[in-house]
């Protein structure tokens, strides 16, 4: 039964690749006729996405962590645990098209919904559920300089990356060290996004995102964002500097348009050590309470274990501040400091599937000194990364 799940989903991309390559029906039966002789021919041997051409990526990813005091009035010690499911299908297609299938599942909030704070120390927990988070259609043309999205996608997929900050299963956990929290990303929604590479140090992305869980009102409840990444070429100091404006024309405060722009680098000064950096700026009068920010920044460092003979090992700090918009503050009569976080995690290889990585955060300030117990935070916790 499995084999011909399998079967079905590779003649579903199969389909889906050569619908745009405009390959007649006749064509594709003959074709998928000779990959089921293929298959015969491999007598259960396990080749079958071999011989479809497909890749299957399954990763998991299990968090058990610690605070001293939560700070939302408890006044508790606490240990949370919550993890995490990532299985993909990946179908490339010979006229220059990729066909994605992703499901996600999580379970545990951790600490998020104990800790009063502008954004969550572990952003690999939510809410239960299981979904296909990602479903869509990928094509590039003249000769890749512009490739074309579409379906369910992921917006932060594809803006304010990072080559050292951006995976909370293996690099740094808090939210805002994998983006930056100024900017309003929906969930994964239906979108799309085209890039355009006028040259191989340049690449030019526009997307449009909905924001509505229902599909609903699609030209009304959008994200849009536009980046310039400019590509510094290299085997051991390559970089990547990234400017990015965003809008969202849904849930205006008012009569005040939510938008703002953000800044995203990397850079390898040697063979080992990378560097980060990070702003954003949000129109501060488009505040709200689940994000009251103006502006966010933070940077960072990551070391490669290869220093000390641990080649698949690493070694990572960052330091932020997340700052609230002045009116925001004013508005709920609270005070108007600066939240900082700082995080320390070493990544320790195992085996080639399993990484061990215990992670330490300090908060100072949490919520700008207006959490429900004005204490500063101290977490430590141990993230273990499982790949197959």
């Amino acid at each position: 039964m499995k084999k011909i799940v399998v079967l079905l989903f590779g003649m579903l991309l199969f389909s889906a690749g050569n619908a745009f390559a405009g390959v007649t029906l006749e064509d594709e039966l003959a074709q998928i006729k000779k990959d089921i002789a293929e298959m015969k021919e491999a007598k259960g041997s396990g080749s079958i996405s071999e011989v479809l051409e497909f890749t299957t990526d399954i990763g998991g990813t299990i968090i058990l962590q610690g605070v001293n005091k939560a700070n939302d009035g408890s006044d508790k010690g606490r240990i949370d645990g919550s993890y995490y499911l990532d299985l993909s299908f990946r179908k490339e297609f010979s006229n220059g098209g990729i066909a994605y299938v992703r499901i996600e599942g999580y379970n545990g909030e951790g600490l998020n919904n104990k800790l009063e704070v502008f954004s969550d120390l572990n952003y690999n927990a939510y809410q239960d559920f299981f979904n296909v988070s990602h479903l869509w259609y990928e094509q590039s043309l003249l000769d890749k300089k512009f490739t074309f999205t579409f379906g369910k996608l992921r917006a932060r997929d594809y803006f304010d990356e990072n080559e050292i900050a951006n995976d909370d299963t293996c690099q740094f956990l808090a939210a805002m060290f994998i983006n930056n929290t100024t900017i309003l990303f929906p969930d994964n929604q239906l979108g799309i996004r085209a890039k355009y590479s006028p040259a191989e140090f340049l690449d030019i992305t526009y997307a449009y995102v909905n924001q509505d869980d229902d599909f609903d009102n699609i030209d009304a409840n959008g994200f849009n964002a536009v980046q310039a990444t400019y590509k510094l070429p290299g085997d051991k100091l390559s970089g990547n500097y990234r400017l990015m404006y965003w809008s969202s024309n849904s849930n205006k405060i008012g009569d005040e348009d939510i938008y703002g722009f953000a800044l995203s680098f990397d850079q390898s000064v040697s063979e080992n050590l990378s560097l980060f950096a990070r702003y954003g700026y949000k129109n501060p009068k488009a505040y709200t309470d689940e994000n009251p920010l103006e502006n966010s920044w933070s940077l960072g460092v990551q070391v490669k274990g290869k220093l000390w003979n641990r080649e698949n090992d690493a070694f990572g700090w960052a330091l932020g501040q997340n700052i609230a918009s002045k009116e925001w503050a004013d508005a709920k009569g609270f005070k108007n400091d600066s939240e900082t976080q700082t995080e320390l995690y070493y990544k320790l290889s195992v085996s080639d599937h399993i990484a061990i990585s215990p992670v330490f955060q300090y908060v100072s300030k949490p919520m700008g000194g207006n959490a429900s117990a004005d204490n500063d935070l101290f977490t430590f916790g141990i993230r273990t990364q499982i790949n197959f």
